[in-house]
């Protein structure tokens, strides 16, 4: 029995720290076993599913508004949180309540705990790790509270994360990078054989992925699984197209086309996931799971907000929050950063996880710099890099310093922006926005 949220939580990061069996497939079947355990409630409403190397949760937060603003209750799966774990489950834009996340966590624990420790007859795939608890939970929630249509993010990978097992007839796979090399495999096609894993028998996979080896891989798991494949592309050229200019962002999919949107989300970046997201609401529509009217999609778009996303958390200095955590996230966050801020003395707090590409993020980054603090975003076990960022970045710059501790890099990068007279933007890792969020947020609660 777990008595409270705070208790709930140490169980959860406990199945991070113990070792688990990582065969291909494991962690998806022991999903699907516990959601069965439970009475396989993701049957119970439909599911939108959203992968890609970056995007996905930008793509996924305004797909929900649009499906918010069409009257639709509206389930979101997300991870990572910022804060806390509370933040991914939510429906029609509030999270779960620490009451139900813990009373959710006892429905499984029992089981998890026979999983975990060999009770269950003919078993063998042993304890299950934290995502593969957080869906059945998560499906349980939506289930519990009628959502309608639940938006859900994949973890890592796509076609042997635990939230594959789910009825989705339409998914998206933003795009496609070299991350998580040691699990996904070396090369984007590799990667993409993953991530294109989540297309379904006659549904409907969106992409905006552009680079060839990608886009062959998702289109074989398309002809696979008899599903079709929309391609979005910048102008001309493929199933779904968007242009931008003066008079809004305009967006044309098989279904229809949505003229002078104007996403809440900031960064050119962001139309291809707003197109993304209007061509998924338009897929769930033509295979009859939805009905959505044209207002819907551009208030959706409007409203769609998503925590640590080029967020300005502070004025004195400007203070933005931005989770790029990969070298395609970077460069956007990059392209971004020239658009708000032409010739303005920028200081970075940059803190960049063990696993990540540190040459290429901080190329992107450090050549907009005025001064650099690094960190190290507080996750054990993927830290311990901070002074190789910090040398990368000296290529670029020679105001660099490194204040491993979060709070203390965040007050010295605060000073150093306040006497520069320019923005301060934290970035390099989702870890890394969320102490810095708690660290604001704790600035203006005294």
């Amino acid at each position: 029995m777990i008595h409270d949220y705070d208790e709930a939580v140490a169980y959860l990061e406990h199945l991070v720290a113990t070792p688990v069996c990582n065969e291909p497939g494991a962690g998806l079947a022991r999903a699907r076993l516990m959601l069965a355990h439970v009475g396989d409630p993701q049957e119970r409403f439909a599911t939108l599913h959203v992968t890609g190397s970056s995007g996905k949760g930008s793509t996924a937060a305004m797909a929900a508004a649009i499906l918010r603003a069409a009257g639709y209750r509206t389930g979101i799966f997300s991870s990572p949180h910022l804060e806390a774990y509370t933040e991914r489950i939510a429906v029609d834009g509030a999270p779960i309540a620490p009451s139900d996340w813990t009373r959710l966590l006892n429905r499984l624990h029992p089981f998890v705990e026979q999983m975990a420790g060999g009770a269950l007859s003919g078993y063998t795939l042993g304890r299950p790790a934290l995502l593969q608890v957080l869906w059945p939970m998560a499906a349980l929630y939506f289930a519990e509270r009628g959502v309608e249509v639940a938006v859900v993010e994949v973890g890592m990978g796509g076609r042997y994360d635990s939230t594959n097992a789910n009825n989705a007839r339409v998914a998206v796979v933003t795009n496609v990078s070299l991350e998580h090399t040691q699990h996904l495999g070396a090369t984007v096609a590799e990667i993409a054989y993953h991530k294109a894993g989540v297309a379904k028998p006659g549904g409907i996979v969106i992409t905006a992925a552009q680079d060839p080896d990608t886009r062959a891989a998702i289109a074989a798991e398309c002809a696979q699984q008899g599903a079709t494949l929309w391609r979005v592309t910048p102008g001309d050229g493929g199933e779904v197209r968007f242009t931008d200019d003066e008079a809004g962002l305009c967006i044309a999919t098989p279904a229809r086309t949505h003229g002078r949107l104007r996403p809440g989300l900031r960064g050119r970046h962001q139309n291809a996931n707003a197109a993304c997201a209007v061509a998924a609401v338009d897929a769930l529509e033509a295979l009859g799971i939805v009905r959505v009217a044209g207002d819907a999609v551009s208030r959706g778009l409007a409203a769609a907000s998503v925590p640590g996303r080029l967020e300005q958390v502070a004025d004195d200095p400007v203070t933005l929050l931005d989770g790029a955590h990969n070298p395609d996230a970077t460069r956007a966050l990059a392209a971004t950063l020239r658009e708000l801020f032409p010739g303005q003395p920028l200081v970075l707090l940059l803190g960049i996880l063990a696993d990540k590409d540190v040459g290429a993020m901080v190329e992107a980054l450090a050549p907009l710099a005025r001064a650099v603090v690094v960190t190290e975003p507080p996750w054990e076990g993927r830290m311990g890099q901070a002074h190789t960022v910090a040398h990368a970045a000296e290529r670029y710059l020679p105001d660099v310093i490194v204040v491993p501790a979060v709070g203390a890099a965040f007050t010295a990068a605060q000073q150093r922006a306040r006497d520069l007279g320019g923005p301060l933007v934290v970035a390099g890792s989702l870890i890394l926005v969320g102490a810095v969020r708690a660290l604001v947020h704790g600035q203006t609660s005294r």
